[in-house]
Order: C-alpha cells, then sequence, then structure tokens
C-alpha cells in the first residue's frame, strides 16, 4: 500500500479528527511524523493546507478528497524536512547562493514594509473626507477609489523628498555617466556611508531578468532602482521594522528548494538521452484534438432516434436540446458543450466525434449519462511536436522520475517515524 493510501484511511477517521487541534487558539501541538529528531505537527499541515492553491476550495470538499489532499500535504511536508535536513548536512545554507537569495529577499520585504508605512503616514484631512463621502454618497466603491487616488498623488512627492533626505543623510554619490561597455566589474556605480555598488552588483540584480542588453536610460534608471531599495530597506531598519520572522520562514522553504535545484543539475540529460526519452515517451509532447460540439441527451433510445429523426428533417439539434435535453448543463447551453479535449470525455462519444464531418448529426450513441446525439461545429486537429519545441518539457519529465529514488535513498540515512493516531 502507497503511503497516500495509507495516510488517506487514517485522515479519513473519526479519531483522526478528534486528536488534530487544527485551529483553536492556543490548541495543542500534535506530532504527526518525525524526521530524524525533527516532528512535523497538526499545527504546520493546517499552515500548509491553509496555503495551497486550493485552500478556497478545501472546505467544500467532500471528505474522501479532504483526506487524500491531507495525506498528500503531509508526504510533501515529510519529503522537504528530509532535503531540509540533507541540505544542511551539505552545507548548502553557508552555500554563497543561499545567503545571496536571503539578503535579496530581506532586503525586498524591507523596501515593501517602509514604502508602505510612508503611504501609510498619509492622511486625509476631514474637510476633504467630508467632501468625497458627500460627493459619493451611495457609491462605496467610488469613495474608496477617490480616496486611494487622493494618497496616490500625495505619496509621489513625499516619496520623491524622503528618499532625497535619506541621499543627503547617507552622503549618497551616483556616478551614471560610468555606466556603459567601458565598465569593468569593479567599477563603482554608487556610495554611501553603509555601501558600495559596483557595476558586478548592478549586472547581478534580482531586477534584471534576463541577459538582454539595456538602453543607457534603462541602465541609469536600473542603477537608481538599487540605490532607492538600498537606501530605503536601512530606513527600515533604522524605524525599527523588523521582518526576521518572514526571512526565518524563507529560508526554511529555500533550503530543499535549492538541493533539488543543484541536483537538477547533476541529473540534467544531454540531448542524445533526451532524443532516446522523448522517443518512448511521446505523449509528453502530443497537443489532443480539440472538438467543438453540439449535444443533446436523451433518457431512451427511443426518444433518441425520434429526435435524431426531426433534426434530419431539418430541425435545429441546439434548440431542441434547449427543450428537451437531460444534462441541465447542455439544456441551459442550448446544447453547445464548447470545446472538448481528446481523452476528456466518454470513449464512445470521441470514437464518434472522430468519424463525424463537420455539421453532421451522429447516431445515437449510449453512455452511462444517457443516449446522445452529437454534431461537430468545429475541431482543432491533434499534432505531435518535435522535441526542438519541448526541451525543457522533456528534460523536467527526466528529472523528475530522479526525485522519488533519491528521496528514497535520503530516507535510509533519515528515517521517518509516523506518529499519526491509529485508526480502531
Amino acid at each position: 500500500m502507497k503511503a497516500t493510501d495509507r495516510l488517506q484511511g487514517i485522515f479519513r477517521a473519526p479519531i483522526f479528527f478528534a486528536a488534530l487541534c487544527l485551529s483553536a487558539p492556543g490548541a495543542c501541538e500534535q506530532v504527526l511524523a518525525t524526521v530524524g529528531t525533527t516532528g512535523i505537527t497538526d499545527i504546520q499541515l493546517a499552515h500548509a493546507l491553509g496555503s495551497a492553491p486550493f485552500a478556497t476550495q478545501f472546505p467544500s470538499m467532500d471528505e474522501d478528497q479532504q483526506a487524500a489532499l491531507r495525506g498528500d500535504m503531509l508526504v510533501r511536508l515529510v519529503d522537504a524536512e528530509i532535503l531540509r535536513q540533507e541540505a544542511r548536512a551539505l552545507g548548502l545554507d553557508q552555500d554563497p547562493d543561499f545567503k545571496k537569495e536571503v539578503v535579496n529577499f530581506r532586503t525586498g520585504l524591507l523596501y515593501r514594509s517602509y514604502i508602505q508605512s510612508l503611504r501609510d503616514s498619509i492622511t486625509i484631512p476631514e474637510a476633504v473626507d467630508r467632501d468625497l463621502k458627500l460627493r459619493y454618497k451611495g457609491n462605496p466603491d467610488v469613495l474608496a477609489a477617490a480616496r486611494s487616488t487622493y494618497i496616490s498623488k500625495r505619496f509621489k512627492p513625499l516619496k520623491a523628498e524622503r528618499l532625497k533626505e535619506l541621499g543627503n543623510q547617507h552622503h549618497v554619490r551616483t556616478y551614471k555617466d560610468r555606466l556603459g561597455p567601458q565598465a569593468s566589474r569593479d567599477t563603482v556605480l554608487a556610495e554611501g556611508d553603509f555601501f558600495t555598488v559596483r557595476y558586478a552588483d548592478f549586472q547581478a540584480s534580482p531586477d534584471r531578468q534576463d541577459a538582454t542588453p539595456q538602453t543607457p536610460q534603462q541602465e541609469a534608471d536600473q542603477l537608481q532602482s538599487i540605490v532607492e531599495i538600498t537606501l530605503t530597506a536601512r530606513a527600515a531598519l533604522d524605524s525599527g521594522i523588523n521582518v526576521e520572522s518572514q526571512v526565518d520562514s524563507y529560508k526554511y522553504d529555500l533550503l530543499p528548494r535549492l538541493l533539488i535545484e543543484k541536483k537538477e543539475r547533476e541529473w540534467s540529460p544531454d540531448e542524445s538521452a533526451m532524443r532516446d526519452y522523448y522517443q518512448q515517451h511521446p505523449e509528453i509532447g502530443y497537443i489532443p484534438a480539440r472538438y467543438h460540439v453540439g449535444q443533446l441527451v436523451l433518457a431512451t433510445q427511443a426518444e433518441a432516434d425520434a429526435m435524431r429523426k426531426r433534426i434530419l428533417d431539418g430541425e435545429s439539434l441546439f434548440v431542441l436540446a434547449s427543450e428537451s435535453s437531460i444534462d441541465p448543463v447542455g439544456r441551459e447551453q442550448a446544447g453547445d458543450m464548447g470545446w472538448v479535449n481528446e481523452g476528456s470525455g466518454f470513449p464512445a462519444l470521441e470514437a464518434a466525434m472522430k468519424d463525424l464531418k463537420d455539421g453532421e448529426v451522429s447516431a445515437v450513441i449510449e453512455t452511462p449519462r444517457g443516449f446522445h446525439l452529437v454534431i461537430v461545429i468545429d475541431r482543432r486537429p491533434g499534432r505531435q511536436r518535435p522535441l526542438s519545441e519541448i526541451p525543457d518539457r522533456v528534460r523536467q519529465a527526466m528529472i523528475a522520475e530522479q526525485v522519488p529514488a533519491y528521496l528514497r535513498s535520503l530516507a535510509a540515512r533519515y528515517p521517518v517515524k509516523w506518529t499519526l493516531p491509529v485508526q480502531e
């Protein structure tokens, strides 16, 4: 039995819900699994579920779906802890790339926090706010937008003035004339009491998305942005803004990711291996056919036969679907089912659609949902993309196959002890 299957059964059990204290203030903290000496708790699981993309849909899911997601998320947390411990053992928490990412993250947080505090310092005078309320009475959304516009207009000059003050305070000097092809890595582009920006720092700025050459104005703007972020991050620290809890969380999540990225570079296949793999797994590059479908569903064969005759005699399938289809969605949409991907429906329906000419009504097709009459309005044929179009997808598929075996090898060094409540 797979770990996730076993966990799903436990997570569905009433005893599990009785044992967990996932949301109550001051709740007990239940250890669900231990990796080495580090426990994974119900509080961590609840936080991970609450941060997941499916969080808003989770309450409306049925019991089995929720149980499966809880089990899967716990396995992910355990795997991440195994990777985290291996990363520390390899010294990745002392790696320059790790430290650089943490510094950039902290600086960005400080910058955003300071800028937000600066914006929050702007208040709307009572007289102005009273006038806005009268002008937009009964339109709360418009009133909120008007208030936001008032603050935005005053924020820009306030920000410029504060940056000027910070520049003077820290004796900042910028040398935009040194930008350009003549600059070396050690060329100083800006400096102040507590920082120096060299061309090497400028090139490695997190704001740079790629190595595309920039215009002189773009380079000047980039330099100004670096100086601005550096000054405001320092101002945030000086004003007592503390972001270390967020930084600690980031470091906690960053270590497993850096380890996987390191292993991916080791596992990255050459072109010959990718070509062989793609030949064995052509489905990676297959784009399925798509059909724009009209459909009428009836309860019995006799009703479907009668409706098909009426359509062949000139009546519209779409009008009949709006009146008589037992499929509520199809009836509401007058039989227009939109675009359907190959492989996403009943095989009998797909087989019929492949052989139909556009606009031709099908024979009656029986499925567990009823007796169908189908028309293909339009179609987009499927096609096989060549390897040259999807090398990254093939590479990632090959790398993904390595991860489970790698985790199994690590589990031998970092044994996992499950301490979930036992179903009775």
